[in-house]
């Protein structure tokens, strides 16, 4: 088996309380110091607000409180900046781990958990030597959230709900 069908690409592994995850490196952009936010009004507790990187409005949220995961906000927390679709989203982490690249076989399908499953998005599970790193399927992790809505400025939740 050539090298190209043995490495499945590299992924980006970050801390959300006491869990590790991982997304596609090739879907974040860069990933920076937590930025100063301008507040949406009435939108979800885990929508941070609007911030200005170069220019470009962009969406930020906390990716723990979407995720539902309990705990307190370490010292190192970033900013990952990463392209959803078309439309780039700042997911507020706790701490930026490593660069992995698994190999065709280690990454396992998560067990059937049913709802939990499809509700965190699991994508799948890769184990290394601290434990289990979940492989998060952002497409369906922020599929409920109204990103484009966000992105053309809407900022009522009437807005939001007529998106």
């Amino acid at each position: 088996m050539n090298e190209a069908k043995q490495n499945l690409g590299k992924y980006l592994s970050f801390s959300l309380g006491n869990e590790r995850f991982a997304i596609p490196l090739l879907k974040v952009r860069e990933v920076i110091a937590p930025p100063l936010t301008t507040s949406i009004p009435k939108a979800p507790a885990y929508c941070l607000g609007f911030m200005n990187l170069r220019g470009e409005i962009i969406t930020v949220l906390d990716l723990r409180l979407k995720l539902g995961i309990a705990g307190v906000k370490g010292p190192e927390l970033a900013l990952l900046i990463c392209e959803i679709g078309n439309i780039s989203v700042g997911m507020l982490v706790d701490q930026i781990n490593q660069v992995i690249a698994p190999r065709a076989g280690e990454i396992g399908n998560p067990p059937d958990s049913g709802r939990l499953n499809s509700a965190m998005s699991i994508a799948g599970v890769y184990r290394d030597q601290a434990g289990l790193i979940l492989f998060l399927d952002m497409e369906k992790t922020l599929g409920d959230v109204p990103l484009r809505a966000f992105a053309r400025g809407k900022t009522s939740l009437t807005d939001l709900e007529n998106s």
